[in-house]
């Protein structure tokens, strides 16, 4: 969600004047007054100690006053922040750093202030999307992170406590007897798994092999294939790298149609929902 709100919008043109990336090319002209400095070290007068000097035996510290202009030629360049959403890897960096408060206020400002990836922030552009920052340092900071830890903390002081003959720390020895019981009983019949086997040869030759565990495993290569694809969406991508990303998820998408169309076929539809892990497919 960050990287669809912010992708590029943390970047901005070094030249304060420019607002368009389209703009932010060649060079500028930096002019500034830079005041006199004294560097007791090397006995010179320069704009700052250490700085450039003026080899005029003439000049002392009492002379080393005033100001001069300074006049650098700087080439234009349009770069992001430290702290961006422009790839996977920076989002993940940039959330970690936010879960710990430490200048999570920062990003949240800069958020604040994005446009567009083509245009540079501007101060208080976008005051609602505060509430997505402030939302995740509740979630993550205050109730994931010190809950869990809370609770870890809590849990292993507690156990510490316990001691009993034959327990293992979770459960006592009465328990432990009850469970390899239960294992025993287990290994000696093998549950077999419910069979719904349409009458249809065809619609049952589909079932067999939608059934398989090479299918499963099949389409869990293709989810961990979409995902590692979706993960190298970055900012300022070129035309032939979008063309193939999206030409993958394309090809992932009718691979997924064409899983639950299969599965929808063989079996009926009340079969087919039945299984929760099918209707989290389906759905989601």
């Amino acid at each position: 969600l960050g990287m669809q709100l912010f992708m590029g919008s943390f970047a901005r043109c070094d030249d304060e004047d420019i607002e368009a990336k389209a703009e932010c090319v060649d060079g500028w002209v930096n002019k500034t007054n830079v005041a006199m400095a004294w560097d007791s070290i090397t006995k010179s007068c320069g704009p700052t100690p250490g700085g450039a000097s003026y080899a005029h035996s003439a000049f002392t510290e009492a002379q080393c006053t005033g100001t001069f202009n300074s006049t650098v030629y700087v080439e234009r360049t349009w770069k992001s922040d430290d702290m961006n959403f422009d790839n996977i890897f920076l989002a993940m960096q940039t959330l970690f750093e936010m879960s710990t408060t430490e200048g999570w206020t920062a990003v949240m400002y800069n958020g604040v202030d994005s446009r567009s990836p083509e245009l540079a922030p501007k101060r208080d552009h976008n005051p609602p999307i505060a509430f997505f920052f402030v939302a995740f340092e509740i979630v993550a900071n205050f109730f994931i992170l010190n809950l869990f830890i809370g609770i870890i903390l809590d849990n292993f002081a507690r156990l510490s406590a316990e001691s009993a003959d034959g327990s293992n720390g979770l459960m006592t020895k009465a328990q432990v007897m009850w469970v390899k019981t239960q294992r025993r009983l287990q290994q000696q019949s093998e549950p077999t798994k419910a069979d719904y086997y349409p009458e249809n040869q065809t619609r049952k030759s589909v079932y067999k092999i939608v059934e398989r565990e090479e299918f499963d495993w099949f389409i869990m290569a293709v989810i961990v294939a979409n995902a590692l694809t979706m993960m190298m969406e970055h900012y300022n991508m070129s035309d032939a790298w979008t063309d193939t990303l999206l030409g993958l998820s394309i090809f992932f998408a009718i691979i997924f149609t064409f899983e639950a169309a299969a599965k929808l076929y063989a079996m009926s539809p009340e079969a087919y929902f039945s299984s929760r892990w099918n209707c989290f497919d389906f759905f989601c």
